[in-house]
């Protein structure tokens, strides 16, 4: 008596097949998740940044209300946020004063900053205190007149109206924060850093997240840079 042996296999039209409905899959799943990573991305920033916020509670608690000067000079160059604020956060304390320039103390610490909040993961990886970071408004001083030496007085908190949609500490391809009127036509203040918009950290400590398109028709402009009343959102 003969034994007939069947054998199953994949045709070659089933396997073209199956590899079709793999390749489908994954041009469906990646862009989610990208999208899961880069809301992941948004999420931790914001905490980040909630995290410098409180930095600024605890300073100012040390400091009976004042704020840090926005920024120093050749004979304070320690005193700014960077230097000031970095200490309760697990930075180290920031200072130039033992090099011959400026930003000499920065350049050689900045490299820091990977490792810590003050990095977003849609920074360059070169950011820096003064490029693809995150800096403060200009406007959290009482002191008139464009001139640099109003950066470098302490701010007394209490002197801020409107703190709860003040913008106080953003994404910035500088130091600081754009002019109020020119929000959305420079790059100082970066409004996309997060694709469609960035975290915005406001003067009360509260951390929001708004479309690039929402700040730039609803940010405050008096036509008076010099004005503390300037640059709030809501």
């Amino acid at each position: 008596m003969t034994h007939s042996r069947s054998h199953s296999a994949f045709t070659l039209i089933e396997l073209l097949v199956v590899i079709s409905i793999i390749a489908m899959l994954v041009a469906i799943l990646l862009p989610a998740l990208k999208k899961a990573r880069e809301t992941a991305w948004t999420a931790k920033c914001m905490s980040n940044m909630k995290q410098v916020g409180l930095g600024f509670v605890m300073y100012m608690s040390d400091f009976n209300d004042y704020l840090p000067p926005l920024t120093g000079d050749n004979n304070y160059p320690g005193m700014n946020m960077w230097s000031c604020i970095g200490p309760y956060t697990g930075m180290p304390e920031w200072s130039g004063s033992h090099t011959n320039s400026f930003w000499g103390g920065y350049k050689q610490k900045f490299s820091n900053m990977n490792n810590s909040i003050w990095r977003c993961e849609f920074n360059d990886p070169n950011a820096s205190p003064w490029s693809d970071s995150i800096a403060e408004s200009l406007y959290m001083t009482t002191v008139s007149g464009w001139n640099p030496k109003r950066w470098q007085q302490p701010r007394f908190f209490l002197n801020i109206p409107r703190p709860s949609i003040k913008i106080h500490v953003s994404h910035t391809n500088d130091w600081h924060l754009s002019s109020a009127h020119r929000v959305g036509q420079d790059m100082k203040f970066a409004i996309d850093r997060h694709k469609t918009g960035t975290p915005i950290l406001f003067a009360d400590g509260h951390t929001r997240f708004f479309t690039a398109q929402y700040i730039i028709q609803n940010t405050t402009d008096l036509a008076d840079d010099t004005s503390i009343d300037n640059f709030n959102l809501q």
